[in-house]
């Protein structure tokens, strides 16, 4: 007698059919019954080699299944590259990121959420504040920038505490010196509370103003060593202007004007001000993993950041390159080129 299987009948070719109307008799060895799968019957009688095979294909199937994970799922990247003038950004992300191609309607909010929890309201806050700054940055990486400026507002004059009237006049002021002076004029310009946590002045970066007048002021910037200018084209209160040496770096220092601080007290305003346009990424989905890209371009890497997101489930790693070092290849055959990314 052969072992059983719990649950299941076995008939023994030695045991003859015997019974009423010739129905079989099954018969089972209950000392020898153990726990198992139908499905796993066969595997009681295969051979040494059979079972080989069997793990063989098991194995395969693993494989295949592995391989398929990498393939690029439809309308999905893990890698963004991003061309700007004065270098490349790579974004990779440990998940694919899912995205569509149509545009998004237009909604219209009909209500107002106003039963959010504490948290969930901090997680808008955060949300906002690295989407604001996100745009900002790229913005302003995306030119190359010769003026860092300040502009303040003579309080004899104006509500400086006034943010839709500084706003106003601001973009007033910006769009006349475009209109009348400097036609190439590129500009982008973020509030920051005062000292005081009442009164608003702005920081900026201006490009394409070699029409626009700066006067030395005299004095010399007492970190740097710059010269300090003004512009007499602002008319509003008083303004300072120093020469930009490093664009990537004059780009991350505006960005530290919008802070957690920002968000609340310029809930619902808005952020900036600019005519300049932002560069679109490059999205792919590439067979390469993190660590393959990070020694293929190790030699060229400026800076390095890994970010996570939790809500997302994913880490994203930022890596800065001088402009064109990496390339997106489409893979042919066995054929790798070690310094360029293979796109699936």
């Amino acid at each position: 007698m052969k072992n059983l299987i719990h649950g299941q009948s076995y008939i023994s070719p030695d045991c003859p059919i015997i019974g009423q109307d010739g129905q079989a008799v099954i018969v089972e060895d209950e000392k020898q019954v153990y726990d198992a799968d139908i499905c796993d019957m066969h595997m009681l009688f295969e051979t040494k080699q059979q079972r080989h095979e069997r793990i063989v294909k098991q194995y395969e199937k693993l494989l295949a299944e592995k391989e398929s994970e990498r393939q690029c799922p439809e309308n999905s990247y893990n890698l963004r590259v991003f061309n700007y003038p004065h270098g490349q950004q790579l974004a990779y992300y440990t998940n694919a990121v899912a995205y569509h191609n149509k545009p998004h309607e237009k909604l219209e909010r009909s209500f107002q959420n106003t039963e959010r929890t504490e948290s969930e309201r901090e997680h808008c806050i955060n949300v906002s504040l690295a989407r604001t700054k996100n745009t900002i940055y790229n913005i302003a990486r995306s030119h190359s920038w010769k003026w860092f400026v300040t502009f303040t507002f003579n309080r004899t004059k104006t509500d400086a505490s006034d943010f839709k009237e500084i706003m106003r006049k601001m973009s007033r002021n910006m769009n006349n010196t475009q209109q009348r002076k400097c036609s190439n004029l590129k500009y982008i310009v973020v509030p920051e509370l005062h000292m005081d946590k009442t009164n608003y002045h702005f920081h900026g970066l201006f490009a394409g103003c070699d029409e626009l007048q700066f006067v030395f002021s005299g004095k010399f910037d007492r970190k740097s060593g710059r010269p300090i200018f003004n512009i007499p084209n602002w008319s509003w209160g008083f303004s300072t202007a120093t020469l930009v040496d490093d664009c990537a770096a004059a780009s991350s220092y505006i960005c530290k004007y919008i802070t957690k601080e920002t968000e609340h007290y310029l809930f619902g305003q808005r952020r900036y001000l600019s005519n300049a346009s932002k560069t679109e990424p490059e999205k792919h989905f590439v067979s390469n993993t993190k660590m393959e890209i990070v020694e293929s371009v190790a030699d060229d890497i400026r800076y390095m950041k890994e970010l996570v997101i939790k809500e997302a489930h994913r880490k994203v790693t930022f890596i800065e390159l001088p402009p064109d070092t990496v390339e997106i290849t489409h893979e042919t055959g066995d054929t790798e080129l070690p310094d360029n990314l293979n796109e699936n």
